[in-house]
């Protein structure tokens, strides 16, 4: 079925790998029986619903367009416009509204239309999509070497090209990957570029960095940069005594979605300690007596809490807030000026993950030139190269717009079929790789790692179903 799937529809295919390792330890190693480590990759074709049904041709793509730096300064995304002011006014909203929710509902209950909105751009449609696994690739992807070997496997045995026509090479094949699988196949590029035949230039590959890895190093970035070293981490502004007090701290070695949640509660209380303080200014309400504080908010009218909210926006991304201070001068209020710091980079992490659970492409693009920006001023200089390499994709005239578009539409895909269910693209392929995990660890002691693998590789997504199905009809 892959095959005939990559046979007929071959120019609207997209691709996206990752390495898949497996450690098995055993209780009482032996000579005759030791732990095994395994390393291959696992991949997915996923069937385009946004590339025409002619491909999309390699002259579409002009890898000599140079990256001038008036891209950044005229950039949207780094601009404060109204589009920015409306989306820091919502997620304001939404960190209230998380706490005080029926407090918002009766002060909007009339007037829902007056509520904050986030900016769309341009969504795309709710659409299903259909993807095949490529099955076992029996390479190890963690070096050039291993990297062309998987991509002539893909080449030959899934898309099953025949290097003799005259039109091979010819359309562009998108290929999604971390940083890492985007620098290899970039390295094979290059290193292949005066190769006598097309097919061993591999020029048709256009590596594109998935965007689960790039909310993962930018969620790393912003955790590890404010949680502080040393006496820093007493600070109360610090994100590390924050997750201390809220009594769930884990140690050092943290998951993402950890930390994601971390970062989302302290991003709500300092929005609503910044409410709280306004409200201590301007009123005589005890703001240490949350039902005196909702009692307050409940007097107010639609127009007047989104004055006060407007208000808090406009305080905490000035241009006085965000500039940068001496930490030995002692007339700065610094843990005012950390926090709205800390509020403003935040504001841009949940623009990103917003704009792709909604699948809005016309935001993902704004925001790009911004991220390379911020991972400039951090030690996260791969993703910084990545994110200029993004930003150069997208904001010259490298590629054509129809390029441009599938770029942006084939990095999420929506299994779910809804408007908000929305996700990665390498996100897909990591649930992949977990379940071929999940299915490896059931092993007996006398099948081997690689026949096992061959085997999972290609009936994973079956038995997923099978699974689901089960447990659905048994309720457990």
């Amino acid at each position: 079925m892959i095959k005939e799937v990559a046979k007929n529809h071959r120019n609207q295919l997209v691709i996206v790998w990752d390495n898949f390792d497996f450690t098995e330890t055993v209780h009482y190693e032996s000579l005759s029986k030791p732990s095994q480590h395994f390393s291959a990759t696992t991949g997915l074709m996923v069937h385009s619903q946004h590339i025409p049904a002619e491909g999309i041709r390699l002259t579409e793509f002009n890898s000599e367009i140079p990256l001038d730096s008036s891209v950044f300064y005229y950039a949207p995304g780094n601009s404060e416009d109204q589009t920015q002011y409306q989306a820091r006014l919502y997620f304001f909203f939404e960190a209230i509204r998380y706490t005080h929710p029926g407090v918002i509902d009766k002060i909007f209950g009339a007037n829902s239309s007056s509520r904050p909105r986030f900016p769309h751009k341009q969504c795309l449609e709710p659409n299903k999509t259909v993807r095949y696994e490529m099955g076992p690739i029996m390479e190890n992807e963690n070096s050039v070497s291993g990297t062309l070997s998987v991509m002539n496997h893909i080449l030959l045995q899934v898309l099953g090209y025949d290097i003799e026509d005259p039109e091979f090479g010819q359309y562009i094949q998108l290929t999604y990957g971390d940083q890492k699988t985007v620098s290899l196949v970039q390295s094979v590029k290059r290193m292949r570029k005066y190769s006598e035949h097309v097919y061993e230039r591999f020029q048709s590959f256009l590596p594109i960095p998935g965007l689960f890895h790039y909310k993962m190093n930018f969620i790393d970035l912003i955790f590890s940069h404010f949680s502080g070293k040393g006496e820093q981490q007493r600070c109360p502004s610090s994100v590390k005594h924050n997750e201390h007090h809220m009594g769930i701290a884990k140690g050092n070695v943290l998951p993402f979605h950890h930390k994601e949640q971390v970062l989302t509660r302290c991003f709500d209380a300092r929005v609503l300690a910044m409410l709280y303080d306004n409200i201590q200014d301007s009123t005589e309400v005890d703001t240490t007596d949350v039902d005196e504080i909702e009692e307050y908010l409940q007097t107010l009218t639609p127009d007047e809490f989104l004055e006060k909210l407007s208000s808090m926006v406009r305080h905490t991304f000035s241009k006085e807030a965000l500039s940068p201070f001496n930490t030995n001068d002692t007339s700065v209020d610094q843990t005012h000026r950390v926090s709205c710091q800390f509020l403003d980079v935040m504001v841009t992490y949940r623009e990103l993950k917003h704009a792709i659970k909604f699948g809005d492409i016309g935001y993902l693009k704004r925001l790009f030139p911004r991220i390379a920006m911020i991972f400039a001023g951090s030690n996260k200089t791969k993703y910084c190269g990545i994110t200029l390499y993004m930003t150069w994709l997208l904001e010259t005239e490298a590629a054509s717009q129809t390029l441009k578009h599938a770029i942006l539409a084939n990095s999420l895909v929506n299994t779910s079929g809804r408007k908000d269910g929305f996700y990665e693209i390498d996100r897909l392929n990591e649930f992949t790789n977990y379940r071929l995990r999940l299915l490896m660890k059931s092993r007996s002691s006398n099948e081997e790692l690689k026949d096992l693998f061959r085997r999972m590789a290609l009936s994973s997504a079956y038995t997923a179903i099978v699974k689901e199905g089960l447990e659905e009809f048994l309720r457990i």
